[in-house]
Parts: structure tokens; C-alpha cells; sequence
């Protein structure tokens, strides 16, 4: 192939193609009817502003869809025979000004992260005292962890398990709170309704196992 060829330069018949959406695009079905019954401005707008020009089959031996050209993208022979995209030099152009004029404001704000930067470390070497004073208490207050785990390790347990044991009798006490909450009625409202009646039959029941 000829990697020469470009858009603007190329004297022949072109073919044309008109976008049309993928039969699984969820607004394919809207795009056709807007195509084939719409208002005449959008039938007009589709007709006119999404028809593109492409190569000819000579140039461009695939569908129509597949050889539109690219503003701003010329072809490169990288190698013998096999063609590949690059960019224009007018693109080139327009991009080389546009870092030109943002170059300033880019390395102004590198230097001022430098600046911080160093501005951070000098902070950090006048408070490396601090920082050594800190590193030395978690040391310490690590080694004292270590030694009071080791003969405080029983009760440790025995607190956690007493800990489950409490979440679970408060976890039962909401279910069955719960299972009996009247409507528009506050979940802890009507869970120490239900302990006050719990702790009245108990109380009785007492009294009277007492009194036989």
C-alpha cells in the first residue's frame, strides 16, 4: 500500500457512510425511528450531519464504516508493505503551542512542590527529638503490652467471654423485644416495658414462693 495517500490530497470518487447504531445499543430502536419517522430537522440533522466521507475500495478493501478518514491522522510506513497511523503535522503544531503556553504555569507548580517538599523535610529534622521521644514510648508502653498479656492472658479470655455472653443475652432481648413491638411504638421503649413486666411477674412469683 501506499502510505503517502492522505485525505486531502487524494483525487477520486469517495463512498459514503451513514452512522447507523449497533442492533444491541439499547437507543438503536429510538435512532431508527427518529431516522425514519422523526421531525424533518433531526431526519435532516442525521442526513447531513452524521454522513461521512470514505476511501474508495481500491484504497480501502473493507466496509464503508471501516475506511472513514481521520481528521489529523496521516499514514506512516513503519516498515516494508504495512502502513500505520500517526499524526498530522498541523495537529503536531497546535499541540506543541498549546504545552508551550501551559509550560510555564507547569514547571511554576513543580517547583513549588519541590519547595514544599523541602519545606516538609526541614520541619521533620526539627522535630526529630519529638520524634525520637515518641518512637521510645511506643517501645516501652509495647513491652509492658507483651508482659501484662502475659500473665493477664486468663482473664483476657474470660472477659471476652463474658463479653459474648452479655451480647448475646442483649442481642435476645431485642429479638424478643422486637418480635412483640406494637406499631408507631419505639423499639427501647417497648423493651423496658417488657423488662419492668419481667422484673413484676418475677418479684411476685418470689413473694409468693415465699409465702407457701
Amino acid at each position: 500500500p501506499d502510505c503517502t495517500v492522505t485525505y486531502d490530497s487524494l483525487n477520486t470518487t469517495y463512498r459514503t457512510w451513514t452512522y447507523t447504531m449497533a442492533a444491541d445499543d439499547p437507543f438503536q430502536p429510538y435512532w431508527s425511528l427518529l431516522n425514519t419517522s422523526g421531525p424533518a430537522v433531526i431526519k435532516d440533522t442525521i442526513t447531513n450531519s452524521f454522513t461521512f466521507k470514505a476511501y474508495p475500495t481500491s484504497i480501502c478493501p473493507y466496509s464503508a464504516s471501516k475506511c472513514v478518514p481521520m481528521p489529523g491522522v496521516e499514514f506512516t510506513e513503519i516498515m516494508p508493505g504495512y502502513c500505520s497511523l500517526e499524526v498530522s503535522d498541523l495537529v503536531d503544531g497546535v499541540m506543541a503551542e498549546a504545552l508551550e503556553s501551559m509550560s510555564a504555569d507547569a514547571f511554576q507548580t513543580e517547583f513549588e512542590g519541590l519547595t514544599s517538599f523541602g519545606t516538609l523535610f526541614g520541619e521533620a529534622l526539627k522535630t526529630a527529638d519529638t520524634f525520637a521521644c515518641v518512637a521510645v514510648t511506643c517501645v516501652v508502653i509495647a513491652l509492658l503490652y507483651m508482659v501484662l498479656l502475659r500473665f493477664l492472658v486468663g482473664t483476657c479470655v474470660w472477659l471476652a467471654l463474658f463479653a459474648v455472653l452479655v451480647l448475646f443475652l442483649f442481642g435476645g432481648g431485642l429479638l424478643i423485644a422486637r418480635s412483640s413491638q406494637c406499631q408507631g411504638a419505639e423499639l427501647f421503649d417497648t423493651g423496658f416495658q417488657l423488662a419492668v413486666a419481667t422484673t413484676t411477674y418475677l418479684a411476685s412469683s418470689a413473694t409468693n414462693a415465699v409465702n407457701q
